[in-house]
Parts: structure tokens; C-alpha cells; sequence
């Protein structure tokens, strides 16, 4: 992956660097966080670039935090998020007047071990399900599921995780399948779970540009534009 953001070509630094007061300049393109520590919104950086260059919009993307993204857009100092789920939607748009283009819909994955014979569909209810920290749209989904959540780093432990059972269920969106694919043994299984919905996110003073990218959106096939990058599910 690059240490640096591609605005139209020019190389721009990371948000790394940048500490309590971001200095990003306030030109005529958008700053959109595209989160470092989320797979999904990493694999749609290109959908992100294809979908503000049929709209004739320019985009920055800001790499940066879930958690500092919602932050740094409640203080006005971002114009947008890559994408956020139906329940970010819910809990927060409304009291941010964000403008939420919805671009389709991503499938969650679960992996547990084959051993345990179970299916991936049935319920979660009192099982420990390990998810990537950071991702609030899987810690909110747990709670409603009446599951125990077990925040993760990462995947790479997940295996000892679950053959330890310290966790009987990991689960995913897909755009973070390709890096868990790496982890998987021979006696782990996955297997698509359910599909969720997700939204481009923009700033309230953002009205036009918002109609502009759902117009763009329609133009460029919706769900089948959205596939085109993610990975192939399990």
C-alpha cells in the first residue's frame, strides 16, 4: 500500500503527520477520510477516485482513523467519509444533516471451525465474535445479537483465537477478505453472512456535489458498480 494520497495525480502526505489541528489546504476539492484502519474503505479508494471523476468533482482522500474520521467531521474539518453502514447512518447522520449517497450493499463474512459444526447462519446469541477494533458498524451489530464482542488488531491470531476458544466466531466485511484469506487453515471455515448497506457520506453545506455523485452513481450501474471492487467472497 502507498504512504501517500493521490490527488489527481499529485502525491500529498498522509494524515500521519498531522497531530491535534489538521492542515490540509482549503481548496476546491473534497476531503474525504478513507479509513487506515478498515479494509473495505481501503479497497474503495479507486470506486472513491471513478465515481468523483464521473460526477466532474475532485477528491482528496485523507487517510485516517474510523474513529478520528468521525471526529474531525463533527469539527467541520472534513467534507466527507468514504463509506459508512446503515447503523452509523442512523446514530449519527441526522445530527450531522449529513448527506448520505447510498452506493449499495457489502456482504459480512463469518469464520469459525470446522470442527464445531456449525454454519456461519445460525444465532449468535451468547457466543464470543471477534471483529476488527475499530469497526463500531460490527461492535453496534454484536450488541443487537446479544453476542459478546472481542475487539482485534488484526486477524493474524485468529486461528490460535478460535482452536483456543477464547472466540467462536470472527466476522468480516469483504473488503477485509483478502487479508484474512491469507490467515485461513484447513480446518477453518467461512461463508458470507449477511449484507449490509453503505452509504458515501458528505457534509451538510455539500447539497449539490451530493446529487452530482448520486446522479454518477445511477450512471455507473449502482451494485454492480460497487462490486467491481470487491474481492470474490468465500
Amino acid at each position: 500500500m502507498a504512504v501517500a494520497m493521490l490527488l489527481y495525480g499529485e502525491l500529498v502526505p498522509r494524515d500521519g503527520a498531522v497531530n491535534a489541528e489538521p492542515t490540509w489546504d482549503n481548496g476546491a476539492c473534497l476531503k474525504i477520510a478513507s479509513y487506515s484502519d478498515d479494509g473495505l474503505n481501503r479497497s474503495l479508494d479507486p470506486m472513491l477516485k471513478a465515481l468523483y471523476d464521473q460526477a466532474g468533482l475532485c477528491l482528496r482522500i485523507v487517510d485516517v482513523s474510523l474513529s478520528r474520521a468521525h471526529e474531525l467531521m463533527q469539527r467541520d474539518l472534513l467534507d466527507g467519509q468514504a463509506a459508512r453502514t446503515t447503523l452509523w447512518v442512523k446514530a449519527y447522520g441526522t445530527k450531522l444533516n449529513s448527506h448520505n449517497i447510498y452506493l449499495g450493499k457489502i456482504s459480512l463474512i463469518a469464520v469459525w471451525l470446522k470442527s464445531e459444526g456449525a454454519d456461519g447462519s445460525g444465532s449468535f446469541e451468547g457466543k464470543v465474535v471477534g471483529f476488527r477494533s475499530g469497526a463500531k458498524w460490527a461492535e453496534a451489530m454484536l450488541h443487537q445479537w446479544q453476542a459478546t464482542p472481542l475487539p482485534l488488531p488484526g486477524f493474524k491470531t485468529m486461528h490460535d483465537l478460535l482452536a483456543k476458544e477464547r472466540a467462536d466466531f470472527i466476522i468480516l466485511d469483504a473488503g477485509m477478505w483478502p487479508e484474512v484469506k491469507q490467515y485461513m487453515t484447513a480446518n477453518l471455515k467461512a461463508s458470507p453472512l449477511k449484507e449490509i448497506k453503505v452509504y458515501h457520506v458528505l457534509a451538510q453545506q455539500f447539497g449539490v456535489e451530493a446529487k452530482a455523485l448520486e446522479a454518477a452513481v445511477k450512471r455507473l450501474g449502482g451494485q454492480a458498480f460497487l462490486d467491481q471492487y470487491l474481492a470474490p467472497l468465500p
